[in-house]
């Protein structure tokens, strides 16, 4: 009987070893897992850089260390083979942060030569940065597990890391930071560039945006009204933030003009407001992700479309598809816009991300629109106003092309030689534009190239990453 407390002891103290050595796996820099957020930099040696998030959805790997985001080139990456063999990275650089990550913005302070680049992504304020100064840029995320804000650094080979005072902690109340835009101008001759970051929930209902100073690190939460944020698209022309909301009742789009400062109570900031009931438009239409036309006339708006009276009896959102809707941003005599809608269009099942494509000389803006639930995207043409071209389930093995549940998009010019492949629809001495769609579920991200002025014959050239 002697020996049974000893037993115990020692069976405690190796439960409690092997509690405290026990350290959960990190994620690989090397692949993708359950991608969300995309971007793509033109770098100035005339490559590109695709920056991915991996979100570590299902926490398979240490939640506070988790996620990643990847640097790679896409060109130089292998392609998945048909016998899902194949996919290699060529990572250019990889940087650990906290699961649950969300979109991506970068910016830069110096011109690269890029024949096209995304609108916001131009920062000369930012000019005296050492990272910004050398070809660099600035990469922006946040982690949603840990409530943390990060600037990645890229230099001007798409290398990236985490410098020192690189992470932002939120305060607890500030949940679930997800969308992200960068705003750079000089209102009064006053250099300023910030980010706006959204937050999927809100205590008590409440809509909140974090405004991140990118020169001096400063933090200014900003009340936005009820319901939670969920993106915001920044009009350089006016100064304008719009903001879309993820309300089921009473769903609005609100906007504000960011150049001047807000007054401020008690460390928050309220900026003037204004807003729009998109619920009285569109019965049963979701606000999701935000764009503005090339020439600045429209703001583009992908909707989540539900059954409105059945969520009337049960509370319950029942997805019936997706749509496109255009407003008109004419400025009224008292200099707001119009904001009637222009047009509303059919895309497919679901609502993920939409970009719009590089301009086309006297045409109009063709726009990329993900749909998770269906496994498509749709690209829809403004001069036809109509989607034109859908890529959806493969026609031999009826499987999604893209992969399970394509969300996040990313758009760019390349020059005609940089063609994936053969089949790829883009020729020599013509433009070529390409779209990258990660399937949240498979690891993947998708390359799509078209023509665009003939977008009807895009296609799917290659795909990298590992299928799961």
């Amino acid at each position: 009987m002697a020996r049974f407390p000893k037993i115990l002891a020692l069976l405690a103290a190796l439960a409690a070893a092997c509690t405290d050595k026990y350290a959960p796996p990190l994620a690989p820099l090397d692949a993708f897992y359950f991608p969300v957020g995309l971007a793509v930099r033109p770098l100035p040696s005339g490559k590109s850089a695709l920056v991915v998030v991996s979100t570590n959805f299902d926490l398979r790997y240490d939640e506070r260390r988790g996620g990643t985001v990847l640097s790679v080139d896409p060109d130089a990456s292998l392609p998945i083979e048909s016998d899902g063999t194949g996919g290699g990275l060529a990572v250019l650089g990889a940087v650990e942060i906290g699961s649950f990550g969300g979109e991506l913005a970068w910016a830069d302070a110096v011109d690269t030569g890029a024949a096209w680049r995304p609108p916001g992504s131009y920062c000369p304020e930012l000019a005296g940065d050492p990272v910004l100064a050398s070809g660099g840029a600035i990469v922006l995320v946040a982690s949603r597990a840990l409530l943390d804000l990060y600037r990645v650094d890229m230099d001007a080979a798409g290398g990236l890391s985490l410098g020192a005072g690189a992470v932002v902690q939120l305060p607890v109340q500030f949940l679930d930071p997800y969308g992200v835009t960068i705003a750079c101008g000089s209102p009064g001759g006053v250099p300023g560039a910030h980010a706006y970051f959204t937050h999927l929930r809100g205590v008590e209902n409440q809509g909140w945006l974090t405004r991140l100073d990118l020169r001096t690190g400063e933090v200014l939460p900003l009340a936005v009204g009820a319901g939670s944020t969920y993106t915001t698209t920044l009009d350089p022309r006016s100064g304008k933030l719009y903001v879309s909301t993820r309300l089921a009742v009473g769903n609005t789009l609100r906007w504000f003009d960011a150049r001047p400062e807000p007054p401020v109570v008690d460390g928050i900031g309220f900026p003037p407001l204004h807003e729009l009931s998109v619920s009285a438009i569109v019965t049963g239409g979701l606000t999701r992700d935000l764009a503005l036309s090339n020439d600045g006339r429209f703001l583009y708006v992908s909707l989540q479309l539900f059954d409105a009276q059945a969520f009337a009896l049960t509370g319950q959102i029942i997805t019936q598809g997706g749509a496109l809707a255009a407003f008109d941003l004419t400025p009224t005599p008292l200099n707001e816009p119009r904001l009637a809608l222009y047009r509303l269009a059919s895309t497919c099942y679901g609502a993920g991300q939409l970009r719009v494509l590089p301009p086309r000389p006297g045409r109009g803006d063709l726009i990329a629109v993900t749909c998770d639930v269906e496994g498509a995207m749709a690209i829809y043409d403004a001069d036809v106003e109509k989607v034109v071209r859908y890529i959806g389930l493969d026609p031999v093995l009826g499987t999604p092309e893209f992969g399970r549940l394509p969300f996040g998009v990313a758009v760019e010019a390349i020059d005609p030689a940089r063609a994936a492949s053969p089949a790829s629809p883009c020729g020599p001495g013509r433009a070529c534009d390409r779209i990258y769609v990660a399937s949240f579920e498979q690891n993947v991200v998708n390359i799509v190239e078209l023509d665009p002025d003939d977008p009807t014959g895009a296609e799917l050239v290659k795909r990298i990453g590992g299928v799961r």
